[in-house]
């Protein structure tokens, strides 16, 4: 949507502290117009792209622990999605990537080994689906 290509320019520019505001606020209003009971839908996967996008800010600005914690709810989300719908395991391939150089980042490097090696495997398994 809008607001998220407003963010991805703040961070390409280097405005990580406005980006990360935004964000907050966009994952504030996807979390807001979730309902618990509802099926899963394209909604979650918005709220989970927001939440890698204020990690990707967070972690520019030195906070990588922070980016850790919140990209586990992405990756939560992206991982029931794809239980759904096969369509999401790409989604879920970039936050387990995200998840793991964060772990890095916060000097938890070993699971940031098994991370990593979960991505690895599910990215493989998407390449060998892709049209040549």
């Amino acid at each position: 949507g809008g607001l998220e290509d407003l963010c991805k320019q703040m961070l390409d520019l280097g405005m990580y502290e406005d980006a990360r505001q935004t964000y907050v606020q966009i994952v504030r209003m996807y979390h807001t117009s979730i309902q618990d009971d509802a099926l899963p839908s394209e909604t979650d996967a918005q709220l989970a792209r927001a939440i890698i996008g204020l990690c990707a800010a967070l972690s520019r600005l030195g906070h990588a622990k922070d980016a850790l914690k919140h990209i586990e709810e992405a990756v939560a989300i992206f991982r029931y999605l794809s239980e759904h719908n096969t369509i999401y395991k790409s989604g879920l391939s970039v936050a387990l990537n995200n998840m793991a150089n964060y772990s890095r980042d916060a000097d938890a490097i070993f699971p940031a080994l098994g991370i990593i090696d979960e991505a690895v495997a599910l990215r493989e398994k998407l390449a060998s689906r892709a049209p040549e």
